[in-house]
């Protein structure tokens, strides 16, 4: 009881049946000044809410998660546990993926190319310069695309962290 600092659970509140018995059990073991930081899917995903993907929705809710959570759901599970929270977002999935996924409403063969940096084939007689530049080009749009993304709350994860208050 009371021995960690920091707490985390990286894609798996969503799996939990009973979210405020969950976090109680957590906060049991964690110091009066320690943190809490979950990570898990948002619900309002890009490729669920702003994108017209009949397949991918049901290729995102499955039986595996017992629930995909909100702003809004979690400020009522976190204030029945009187904590101080902090909500993060952060994008996996490139932009390839995603205009994979608005182009095909299906996945990529793997997830490899979906949650790495943009790869780009060239063809060998482009010089390396150009390569360079064509490859920088797509990184900033990609990351300007993840960035968007968090601003608006659409991407792929959302996280809180939390303090007892």
């Amino acid at each position: 009881p009371s021995s960690f600092d920091v707490i985390c659970a990286f894609q798996v509140f969503e799996h939990v049946s009973d979210p405020v018995q969950f976090i109680k059990d957590a906060l049991y073991f964690l110091k009066d000044d320690g943190i809490l930081y979950f990570e898990f899917p948002n619900r309002f995903d890009a490729l669920v809410s702003a994108y017209n993907l009949p397949f991918h929705n049901k290729f995102f809710y499955h039986s595996a998660h017992n629930v995909y959570y909100s702003e809004k759901g979690l400020k009522l599970i976190l204030d029945q546990c009187n904590l101080k929270r902090e909500f993060l977002y952060s994008q996996d999935y490139n932009i390839f993926n995603h205009i994979n996924w608005i182009n095909n409403d299906k996945p990529q063969e793997n997830c490899t190319p979906g949650l790495s940096a943009p790869q780009i084939a060239f063809k060998n007689s482009i010089p390396q310069l150009k390569q360079e530049k064509l490859s920088q080009f797509f990184n900033k749009i990609d990351n300007e695309y993840k960035s968007v993304l968090c601003d608006l709350k659409l991407s792929s994860n959302m996280a809180f962290i939390a303090k007892k208050k």
